[in-house]
């Protein structure tokens, strides 16, 4: 399934927040959000990954895809830190 993005908030590097786009919508509003954050007087970063999915049907997606959804997630930051190193 194709499906377009929309940005909802920017905060270049330091925030990126953006969500779905498409009739499934009305039902389950997938909102995702990376964000960096420096630690340690900048010598190190932590980076969080957040999914909030709300609407009508965000319990019965949240009950059948809830694991499915993590291992993608994990599996995205993981490529990302395998790039970056």
């Amino acid at each position: 399934m194709k499906v377009k993005h929309k940005i909802l908030e920017l905060e270049a590097p330091y925030k990126f927040t953006w969500c779905d786009m498409g009739w499934f919508t009305f039902f389950a509003f997938g909102k995702r959000q990376r964000q960096l954050e420096s630690l340690d007087n900048e010598q190190q970063t932590n980076y969080k990954v957040t999914l909030t999915i709300t609407g009508i049907a965000s319990p019965i997606i949240k009950l059948m895809f809830d694991k499915a959804l993590r291992k993608g997630m994990k599996m995205e930051t993981l490529a990302l830190q395998k790039e970056f190193e």
